[in-house]
């Protein structure tokens, strides 16, 4: 994998996921190790249930020229794009000419020469104004800079904010913490009561942007003034991540509360159909014991089995028997306002407390 990622513009990992995603067998650990000592080794066929692409294209790589893959590829070109539109901004200059109002702000508070107890030699700027903490040398540097990095943002068509003692560069509605600083190293005092420790400044200006997850950018073979393209395509392309991220996360739970929606809909309908079958058995017995109650008034009817009720009342319990029978009925269910509290099902009544 190494070796053809050499020759080819692709990384090994990426060459890995095509073979994994094409059902293309790879070497087990040590395959080549036992290859150089004359070992035996098991060479798996490809699948004969393969049906997916057959064909991948990949580019040689020409000699003395620089390739980029991944993210690394992405960072190049938002680079590149930056490089090719910001013009001027990109050459640093000298002195401090600028009529943006944060870096004034900026610099009349670095004038006050605040300074932190445990911070030697570093001063820095006030609430309400651009993080900055560097020692009195590096004032105008690290104010060019900000100065510097102001403008490319805003090329870009992002913006910056300060709140309190907090400074966000706003990328695509996002809000990134960003500060200047001075790196300091810790010094040990000696004292005739107990040693201390304190920080000094060193002359290294860096520039931070994140909280738990921060990058920094510090002084090395590049000064930060030059790493501004490549600050700024990093910070975008963090946030294309997040947004990238957040937008599988939203497709995530869309999809898992659909499928809770489903289940609840299915489960609902389970009740439903339960209650709905219910009610019909219970219309079932009540409709059967209809059918028995009117064949019982009318076999009394026929034989005339009164008992000892004369014949008018015999006939009026009739009528009031054929009544009930109808209010009973599923089919009929006629009014009757003695019972129009109770419940046919049941034949309880609907005001009584269960307890």
């Amino acid at each position: 994998m190494l070796r053809l990622s050499k020759k080819y513009v692709i990384s090994d990992v990426g060459l890995r996921k095509i073979c994994i995603s094409m059902d293309i067998p790879l070497p087990r650990a040590g395959h080549w190790m036992k290859l150089q000592v004359g070992k035996a080794v098991a060479q798996p066929k490809l699948s004969a249930n393969y049906s997916g692409k057959t064909e991948v294209k990949l580019e040689l790589r020409e000699e003395g020229k620089e390739y980029y893959t991944g993210k690394h590829a992405d960072i190049k070109k938002i680079k590149d794009d930056i490089v090719k539109y910001v013009g001027d901004i990109i050459d640093i200059p000298d002195r401090l000419n600028t009529k943006e109002p944060l870096i004034l702000a900026a610099k009349a508070s670095l004038a006050k020469k605040n300074t932190n107890w445990n911070y030697k030699g570093i001063i820095h700027t006030e609430v309400n104004v651009l993080d900055i903490k560097v020692s009195e040398v590096n004032v105008k540097r690290a104010l060019i800079f900000m100065d510097c990095f102001i403008k490319i943002l805003r090329l870009r068509g992002h913006d910056i904010q300060v709140q309190f003692r907090d400074t966000y560069a706003i990328i695509d509605n996002e809000r990134v913490k960003i500060c200047c600083r001075e790196k300091c190293k810790s010094v040990k005092i000696t004292d005739s009561r107990w040693d201390s420790r304190e920080l000094h400044a060193t002359g290294v200006l860096s520039f931070k942007c994140g909280t738990y997850d921060a990058k920094e950018w510090v002084d090395g073979k590049k000064l930060i003034e030059e790493q501004i393209p490549d600050i700024i395509a990093k910070m975008e392309l963090r946030i294309k991540e997040l947004h990238k991220s957040q937008e599988e996360t939203r497709i995530y739970f869309a999809k898992l509360k659909a499928e809770e929606d489903r289940i609840k809909e299915i489960e609902l309908n389970k009740e439903r159909e339960l209650e709905k079958f219910k009610a019909l058995l219970k219309e079932s017995k009540r409709w059967k014991n209809v059918k028995l109650l009117r064949e019982y008034i009318d076999y009394l009817e026929q034989k005339n089995k009164k008992g000892k009720l004369s014949e008018d009342e015999f006939l009026k319990w009739l009528k009031w028997a054929k009544k009930k029978a109808d209010w009973y009925d599923p089919h009929i269910e006629e009014f009757d306002d003695l019972l129009c509290d109770v419940d046919r099902n049941t034949l309880l009544n609907k005001k009584q407390k269960n307890y």
